[in-house]
Order: C-alpha cells, then structure tokens, then sequence
C-alpha cells in the first residue's frame, strides 16, 4: 500500500496504456510547430501523382507544393506543404476538392501486412486541445471522417520513385526507370517515357561498341602508308577528329531515340528485343566490315 501511494512510483500499465494512446493519436494527428523548420529542409517542390483507388475509395490526384525530411527515431517522416487534393468518383467526376496548408506522411502497415503511407491533415497545438488545421474545402463536400488523415496505397519506396519521376526520367537511375515502368501508369504517369528512357540508356552501351568498331573501319580504311612520312601539320586534325566523333555519337543517339520511339509506340511489349537484335545485326556487321578488310600490299 505504501508503494502504490508513492507518487514517485509509475504503474507499467498506466505507461504501456499511454504509449499506446500516444502512438494512435500521432496517427492521426500532427503538432503544427514540427511545420517550423519545414522550409529549412525542403529538398523537393511540385509534386504531382494519381492515389490509385482502393477499396471503396475511388482514384484522386495530390499536388504538394513542397517536401521536407525528417529522420525521428529511426523512422522517416515527411512533410508537405500547400497540398491539394481532388477525390474523384468511380465514373470520372469530382467528388471534392480540398486544400491543406501542411501535411505530413508517415509509414504504416496495412491490416494484411502490407507497407503503406498515411497522409495527415489535421494538426493541433501543444497548448491547446481543439484542431487548429484542418482542410480547406474548395469544391463539392468532403465526408467528415475523410478529413483527418488519408492512406496512400503503396510503401515508401514507391514514393521514393514518384518524386524521383516528378524531377524527370533524366534525372532517375537505371533502377528506378526499371522499377517504374512497370508501375508508372497506376500513379499518373506514362509508361512509355520510362520505358523508352530505359532502353536508350541500355542501347548507349551497344551503340558506343559499334561507334567504336566503325572507328576501326575508317582508321584501316584512311591508314598512312609505311613508305610515306607522318607530316607534323596532321596533329592539327586531331582536334577536329574529336569534333567529328562526338558528332556522329549524337547523331547516333538521337536516331536510335527515333527507333526506339517507333518500336515503343508499334511493339511495346517486344520492343527490347527487336532493339536488341537490331543492333547484334549492326555489330556483326559492322566486325565483317573490319576483318573483311585487306591490307593494300
């Protein structure tokens, strides 16, 4: 009995109870003054993808004005702002249209196990117990229970590849183009970009080993004869030789997107290899070419 009246004494239960409560209510919620180093930390603007539907959900478009990361714990919160949300129906027409001033996302698990993101919009204030954010309606009704927090159907990774994809199919890695042609059109964005990036970076390997064959050819083809002397005044078209290479390497590369480009619009799902066996036909080629060659006796 002394030891229950100690008021320095927790009670385990009290505290895992708390935890608990704690966990649940940041699920839901945000604190509005973690939005005050925000722009401290905003590394990505405009972005713009489709929440493909889910459940009874229909599909809905978010543009987020601006991103931050935070690492909290070992867990990876992100922070938006100026976002807007439009909710479809399931035939096409806008159900609402809604703006908040900041959001946040966080990693979750679904009930089957899967990973998945909630996007919060609501916020409140340490020192106060109502809701001081909370969506700005622009059009038709949003539901009341659809205005705290809203889940995102795929993980974290797969965010990863939508900011990366709104910065531009340049600007992705060769995994994440690969990745994302795949998954691309569920989120808003065309397959076909992805996929056509993808097979030009893979075909600079093939087309730099054929330009390099096709080198060969001309330096036989235009070689000095052993009877004549080397002019000093030839190291001058060294320069140009350069030029004219790295001309005709992008003259390559800009005809090869072409091809890709009608192969990719005629034989999507074949298009890797007829691309692939186009240029084994040009690299067998291009190796006849040289060994064929005879030197002038």
């Amino acid at each position: 009995m002394l030891e229950q009246k100690d008021p320095l004494k927790r009670d385990p239960d009290i505290e895992r109870f708390i935890e608990i409560t704690r966990k649940k209510l940041l699920e839901e919620v945000f604190f509005i003054d973690e939005t005050d180093s925000q722009p401290l930390f905003e590394t990505v603007r405009d972005i713009h993808f489709t929440v493909p539907a889910s459940g009874s959900r229909a599909a809905a478009t978010v543009s987020i004005g601006g991103l931050s990361y935070i690492t909290n714990n070992g867990i990876h919160e992100i922070y938006g702002r100026n976002c807007e949300l439009t909710q479809y129906t399931a035939d096409g027409s806008i159900l609402y249209r809604s703006r908040i001033p900041f959001i946040k996302l966080i990693p979750i698990v679904s009930n089957e196990g899967k990973p998945m993101l909630r996007m919060l919009f609501q916020a409140v204030d340490k020192q106060h117990d109502e809701v001081i954010l909370r969506p700005i309606v622009l059009e038709g009704t949003m539901p009341v229970e659809r205005q705290a927090s809203m889940r995102l159907p795929f993980s974290y990774s797969d965010f990863e590849l939508i900011i990366a994809a709104n910065e531009g199919e340049k600007a992705m890695t060769l995994p994440q183009l690969y990745a994302f042609r795949q998954r691309g059109a569920q989120y808003g964005f065309p397959a076909q970009i992805y996929h056509r990036e993808l097979l030009a970076r893979i075909s600079d390997v093939f087309l730099i080993l054929i330009m390099s064959v096709y080198m060969l050819v001309l330096a036989w083809r235009f070689r000095i004869p052993p009877h004549r002397q080397f002019k000093h005044t030839w190291a001058l078209s060294f320069p140009l030789f350069f030029i004219a290479a790295t001309g005709m390497i992008e003259a390559e590369r800009y005809c090869t997107r072409l091809v890709i480009a009608l192969f990719t619009d005629t034989f999507y799902e074949v298009s890797p290899l007829l691309l692939l066996l186009a240029y084994t036909v040009c690299f067998i080629g291009m190796c006849f070419l040289f060994i064929g060659q005879r030197s002038e006796s």
